[in-house]
């Protein structure tokens, strides 16, 4: 079962850093895609590039994550911010008084009170 992957591993382990992680973040082993989505050496691009929303968080929550791809993906889909693990104040505020829902309202004096 590993034996494939670690055969993968082998050929990589003689490829640069940038080429190591982007392929170990496109992996379909969650072991490997999520330590290559926390890692500081994975490229911003490979980050941003990151398509399954599942992930989306994972990646979002990496310090090189882009910023401009960041702040259009939040404003796609502002309850992301209740997701991050340092979100923007302001949006978390914002949802806090003018969110959707109660609960939506609720969560967001959740993580303020986190945060603060």
């Amino acid at each position: 079962m590993f034996a494939p992957s670690l055969a993968q591993l082998d050929v990589l382990a003689k490829q640069p850093d940038r080429i190591w992680w982007s392929t170990l973040a496109k992996s379909n082993l969650t072991f490997f895609k999520f330590g290559a989505l926390n890692n500081r050496h994975t490229p911003p691009a490979v980050l941003a590039a990151e398509i399954d929303p599942e992930w989306w968080i994972v990646a979002m929550n990496n310090p090189r994550f882009p910023v401009d791809v960041l702040k259009a993906r939040l404003k796609r889909d502002p309850l992301l911010a209740l997701e991050l693990v340092n979100p923007e104040l302001d949006l978390v505020r914002q949802l806090a008084l003018n969110g959707k829902t109660r609960a939506i309202r609720e969560q967001a004096m959740r993580k303020l009170d986190e945060l603060y």
